[in-house]
């Protein structure tokens, strides 16, 4: 027989046990909410599993194009629920409680921090009434060598055929919204074109959203060949006229479409929507200097900073003194980093790490294939070659294809084009919102939505097409 002593001590422990199991048990399976970092909410999924006792987990960020990646260190205590995601910029750390079917709590990555709030569930589908909209959706899939691309067809309603173009994205893996800081830029200039009687094809570059392929290893001529792909796509659609098809680029996008048209006569016209006209080595070293002034640093800073980028970019292009760089770049973000208060020191976590992190990212990055390339391609070869009617428009407060860099060049390059429109609106950031500085960082607090002159000049101008 046992002990009663024991037995009441066997017993406890076993309630214990399921208790915990319990608690742990209510929170497993997808949980769906939002990152807020004050400027700019992060929709994000986790989903909690257990596998012999042991707590683990994936999260999927959408707008990061991050998936089912794994989870550190999960802890799934109703009153205690933890979690952290090893990244690039340093380990993002997950505190938090759930209260009333709902988890809450903070997050913090580096010196950057934020809350997080987490119901059941899997992030919704939106699922759009199209019955309602002037014109139709069709999902599309695109032949593009390799590998195939998916896209959406906007066409009007109606017989037709019907004027059309395809869209564009800038720099960076993006799907057919192309959203930047909550604002979808293509789905919103998709509506706007199509209500305007025209056909619309926005496609997720490779490797996003639907399409297949890499993009880390996509050049900016690799992304013209899926361009000129989904060109000839939207040409063979039903209700399209294939002899009024064009294309419309944005930022890195108004370069390649240049390329396209030059490459296929048969494309009808040109959109350049804050298109460089000089290298990309220009546009990065006075977009650095640009950015870093209106976010006030003081000259010393940008000084700084343009000395470091010019010695990347020399390395580009000798492909030589990798290491020396990363080190002296390690050397100065750890020199950055013990400046910060300590409770911002203490969230980073190991100093050391963080910045050896952040310094090889950086390097990765500018020996990627796409950067080698996009540093020396000359958009002035491609937009001389161009004769089909073009409008170009640059917004007067970007600081990231600025206006006063890239006009006259354009100007210039196509000054054989009798059928050039160029205009600079002098309200328009990088994404054409009505901007007060005109930095990246003020993106996610404006209106999500168009400089009225910007939709004004675009309806107008494609209404001749």
């Amino acid at each position: 027989m046992i002990p009663l002593r024991l037995t009441f001590r066997f017993i406890s422990i076993l309630v214990l046990l399921a208790a915990t199991l319990n608690a742990q048990q209510s929170l497993l399976g997808p949980w769906h909410g939002d990152i807020d970092l004050k400027v700019q909410k992060l929709s994000f999924e986790v989903v909690f599993k257990e596998t012999d006792g042991k707590a683990s987990g994936t999260i999927s960020i959408p707008i990061q194009r991050a998936k089912d990646l794994p989870l550190e260190s999960v802890v799934l205590d109703p009153e205690a629920v933890a979690f952290d995601l090893r990244a690039g910029p340093g380990l993002a750390k997950f505190r938090g409680a759930m209260k009333d079917g709902t988890i809450t709590g903070s997050f913090q990555q580096g010196i950057t921090g934020g809350t997080f709030t987490l119901t059941p569930g899997r992030i919704p589908k939106v699922v759009q009434d199209d019955s309602q909209l002037p014109y139709t959706r069709k999902s599309i899939r695109i032949p593009a060598g390799d590998h195939t691309l998916a896209g959406t067809v906007s066409t009007p309603r109606g017989e037709g055929p019907f004027p059309a173009v395809i869209l564009v994205t800038g720099s960076g893996p993006q799907d057919r919204d192309a959203e930047v800081a909550g604002f979808p830029v293509f789905k919103t200039l998709a509506d706007h074109l199509a209500r305007s009687n025209m056909a619309v094809l926005a496609y997720d570059d490779r490797g996003c959203g639907e399409s297949e392929g890499d993009f880390s290893q996509a050049t900016t001529m690799m992304l013209a060949d899926d361009a000129e792909a989904a060109w000839r796509a939207l040409s063979q659609q039903e209700r399209i006229d294939p002899k009024r098809v064009g294309i419309l680029g944005h930022s890195e996008g108004g370069l390649i479409a240049p390329i396209v048209a030059a490459r296929v006569p048969e494309v009808a016209f040109l959109i350049l929507v804050a298109g460089p006209a000089v290298r990309g080595e220009a546009i990065l070293k006075e977009q650095l200097q640009l950015i870093l002034k209106a976010q006030g640093a003081s000259a010393e800073v940008v000084a700084s900073e343009a000395a470091m980028q010019a010695r990347l970019l020399e390395c580009c292009k000798t492909d030589s003194g990798w290491e020396v760089v990363q080190e002296d770049l390690r050397k100065v973000l750890k020199s950055s980093l013990q400046a910060l208060p300590a409770a911002s020191k203490r969230a980073i976590g190991d100093l050391d790490v963080y910045a050896e992190n952040q310094a090889r990212a950086q390097i990765d990055q500018t020996r990627s294939p796409w950067f080698r390339q996009f540093v020396s391609l000359d958009p002035s070869e491609y937009l001389a070659a161009v004769r089909v009617p073009t409008l170009a428009l640059f917004g007067g407060k970007d600081l990231q294809v600025p206006p006063a860099q890239s006009e006259a060049p354009l100007r210039q390059a196509m000054k054989d084009n009798a059928h050039l429109e160029v205009l600079t609106l002098k309200e328009s950031n990088h994404l054409f919102q009505v901007a007060r500085t005109g930095a990246p960082s003020e993106y996610a607090r404006l209106e999500k939505a168009f400089d009225p002159e910007f939709v004004r000049t675009l309806r107008e101008w494609v209404a001749k097409r």
